[in-house]
This record gives C-alpha cells, structure tokens and sequence, in this order.
C-alpha cells in the first residue's frame, strides 16, 4: 500500500489515522503540507515501509520512539526529509539497518550525534 497526500493542506495528522495501513505501509509521502509536528508513529511503527518522504511542509523534527514505542519500521531504505524546518534528527533514525539514502538538505540543523558516534547511512545528503 502506498499512501500519498502530497498538497492536502494538512495541519496534522491523527495518530490514528495510519493504524489500520501501518502493517501494510510501503512507501508514505506527506510532502508540501503545513506539518511541524508528527505523531509518534510516524514512521517508527511502519513494520514495511520503504519510503518515507515529508518534503517542503515547515517539519521541526520527528518524534523520537519513546520507550514503550518499540522501532518496527526496520525495512525502511529511503527517506527524504528536505526543505524543512528540522533543527534536530532523533537518533534512532541512525540505526535504521536497511536505510541506504537520507536527504535533510535545506533544513535548520544545528547538530548530528549519535549515542554510538557514527553514521552507517550508504548515501546521506546535507546542504
């Protein structure tokens, strides 16, 4: 299943509203919208979602999974998270065995870490 509410006008997303797909999920675009915020399943629940893009719509950053939240969305390879607000990447994104490209070009970094010290991304693009 591929969801794609690329310029819905969305200000939010119910955590909700993705429950009955997230098993299924491949591939999740939500670009060109106006979402600082996702839930917390998003995309940490994702059991086989591949593709996660959120492009062009005024994100802070991603939740970090918290501790009950376990991090299912292992199959994910391709995020592209560019033309954001993002000031921060939550660190388990850096530990993500399948990722092989990242893009947060065109965001508001400020820093990277991890609590391991590196990155094992095969192609992770910044600008």
């Amino acid at each position: 299943i591929s969801i794609d509410w690329q310029n819905c006008s969305l200000c939010a997303i119910s955590k909700e509203w993705l429950v009955p797909y997230q098993n299924q999920l491949l591939e999740l675009d939500l670009s060109y919208n106006n979402l600082n915020i996702l839930p917390s399943n998003i995309p940490w629940q994702m059991i086989n979602l591949k593709s996660f893009v959120v492009m062009h719509s005024f994100l802070y950053g991603l939740s970090s999974p918290s501790e009950t939240t376990p991090i299912l969305c292992q199959s994910l390879e391709f995020i592209n998270l560019s033309h954001n607000e993002m000031i921060y990447l939550p660190a388990e994104l850096f530990y993500l065995r399948e990722l092989k490209y990242l893009n947060v070009s065109h965001n508001c970094l400020q820093s990277l870490s991890t609590s391991k010290g590196y990155i094992m991304y095969n192609e992770i693009i910044f600008m």
